[in-house]
């Protein structure tokens, strides 16, 4: 009867062990790079008003560090397609860098079932705008201005394999400053966007 307790109970422990090991090594792994694309709905305000909305494709990439259990640090790239409206043309950047925590302690308060597999995430944080390849060809001497913004993300975690990731996240952005601006005339930029990315842990 005791070797049938062992043989039941040695597979088990195995099976812990096993689990133990991976857990350690998933702590172990802080670091992940990951990559994107999606489309972004910019929208341009001139002195105040709404001026237009432009879609943009982006495409960019990140370099994650996992700082706690439920929260993370990343630091990305982003890269806009072309925006053309009122005989102004440009491309643009963004550098953000966020601080992005896990929403899984909301299941907690009313006894949800969590899926170790799939994680709500926010992320907060600044980021730096560029702007590229400026053309005027309308009336107005405009000046072009790099400044700095607001990010926020809802982003929903999907967890493929021990090393592969997946996110889909959506993004809300706000510049501080004008992007261009003339003797009388200011155009600021905000927008959200939809995106689709992986990442590996490293």
């Amino acid at each position: 009867m005791k070797y049938f307790f062992l043989i039941i109970l040695f597979p088990l422990f195995i099976h812990s062990q096993e689990n133990n090991d991976q857990d350690k090594e998933d702590k172990e792994r802080k670091f992940s790079i990951g990559f994107a694309a999606g489309i972004m709905n910019q929208s341009f305000e001139q002195n105040g008003d709404h001026l237009t909305n432009q879609a943009s494709n982006m495409a960019g990439f990140a370099l994650q560090y996992q700082s706690s259990e439920f929260s993370h640090l990343r630091l990305g790239y982003d890269r806009f397609s072309t925006v053309s409206f009122s005989g102004l043309s440009f491309d643009s950047y963004t550098i953000p860098l966020l601080y992005g925590f896990n929403l899984d302690w909301l299941k907690s308060l009313y006894g949800g079932v969590k899926n170790p597999n799939i994680k709500l995430l926010v992320e907060l944080g600044v980021y730096y705008r560029g702007i590229s390849n400026f053309k005027n060809q309308s009336s107005i001497d405009y000046n072009t201005h790099n400044v700095f913004g607001f990010q926020t993300a809802f982003v929903l975690k999907f967890d493929l394999s021990n090393s592969l990731f997946a996110n889909i996240s959506i993004q809300g952005n706000n510049d501080y400053d004008d992007i261009l601006d003339a003797d009388n005339n200011a155009i600021s930029l905000s927008g959200y966007a939809l995106q689709l990315g992986f990442a590996f842990r490293l």
